[in-house]
């Protein structure tokens, strides 16, 4: 435990959680969750270090780590195994992949699922938290741990816009925004198929296509250069900063987010849509399918019918009233974080103990 001055002449004695794991910089979905993550718990009254050094001295009462999906995972079970000698009240073991989930079809995914099996059946006191129920029985069926043992926690409670909603468009342009670390594996080439086929079925309509995010010169100069419909416009804003990123997904008609990105599973960029009112349009894959599911507002489909699925959706969604849209988008967005803020603050409350100055 740790002291911290209380009132009356009383010291609170503060538990300590030992928080393994990146965080930004660099800047990515992983090391924004792991800072998320560690700035949620302060907020709850742990005493929070990432500084192994640090360890024994203050003898943490949680460890908590997100498990790597990759040649690292035997790295991590072996730190944990290590961390076992503190005696923590609680491994916490945070999912943020499906790659190890599924049939294991490279040597790191292999690597990943044995890792995962292994630590499994160490003698440690661990918990396994998971981004949806539909993760957690693929957690079950691909490891031997109990149902007990899981925690389904969606990435909700880590989003928290600023407020106001999406405005009326005024000047009859479709918007339409792709946000990633762009990459093909994200979508890109896609998106832009995707944007080609709604400026050619709305030829009346000028179509703005903004993509945002760090972008490869290489993708970007093939992006500039491929062959688009006269009344396509294309822009890339490069990173945004957390307020000016808010104000880009306001300025959308619908986000398009067709991502084939093998170790997907909750893409924090969709929360933050929704969170504005923005509607979306996303790819079946992990657990996009489990919260994107309020068609025309979200819609989830299958990679091999994004471009041609994509039109007939934007075209349903600017049918409807703005706010109507907004108000069922957000809605979900509501729902969904208000189900995450408290099993968060249920799972990792601090117990009320004090001791006298």
């Amino acid at each position: 435990m740790v002291r911290a001055n209380g009132q009356k002449g009383e010291e609170i004695l503060k538990p300590h959680a030992l928080c393994l794991g990146p965080t930004p910089p660099p800047v990515h979905g992983l090391a924004l969750m792991n800072q998320a993550f560690q700035e949620r718990l302060r907020s709850l009254g742990w005493q929070v270090t990432s500084d192994h050094s640090q360890r024994r001295e203050l003898r943490p009462q949680i460890v908590y780590t997100s498990f790597s999906a990759g040649e690292r995972a035997p790295l991590d079970v072996a730190t944990l195994g290590l961390l076992s000698r503190l005696r923590p009240r609680h491994f916490y073991i945070h999912h943020h992949s499906y790659a190890y989930l599924r049939p294991s079809k490279t040597f790191s995914e292999r690597v990943s699922s044995a890792s995962l099996a292994f630590l499994s059946r160490l003698p440690l006191p661990t918990k396994h938290i998971v981004l949806s129920d539909g993760m957690g029985e693929r957690l079950l069926a691909r490891v031997p741990v109990d149902r007990e043992s899981i925690v389904v926690l969606n990435n909700a409670w880590a989003i928290s816009p600023s407020s106001g909603r999406r405005p009326n468009a005024s000047d009859g342009c479709v918007r339409l925004g792709h946000l990633a670390n762009l990459s093909i594996e994200k979508g890109a080439l896609v998106v832009h198929e995707t944007a080609c086929k709604i400026a050619e079925n709305s030829t009346n309509r000028r179509i703005h296509l903004s993509y945002a995010g760090p972008c490869d010169p290489t993708l970007k100069q093939l992006l500039s250069r491929a062959l688009t419909p006269e009344n396509l416009d294309i822009s890339f804003t490069g990173p945004l900063g957390s307020q000016d990123k808010y104000r880009w997904y306001r300025g959308l008609d619908c986000f398009l987010f067709p991502t084939a990105y093998r170790t997907e599973a909750y893409p924090l960029v969709l929360l933050e849509a929704m969170s504005v009112g923005t509607p979306v349009i996303a790819s079946s894959l992990a657990a996009i399918p489990e919260f994107i599911n309020r068609p025309p507002y979200l819609n989830s489909v299958h990679i091999s019918s994004f471009v041609t699925s994509g039109p007939g959706i934007v075209s349903r969604i600017l049918k409807l009233p703005t706010t109507e849209v907004a108000s069922v988008v957000t809605g979900q967005f509501e729902r969904l974080k208000a189900e995450s803020e408290s099993i968060f603050s249920r799972e990792f409350a601090v117990p009320h103990r004090s001791t006298s100055a």
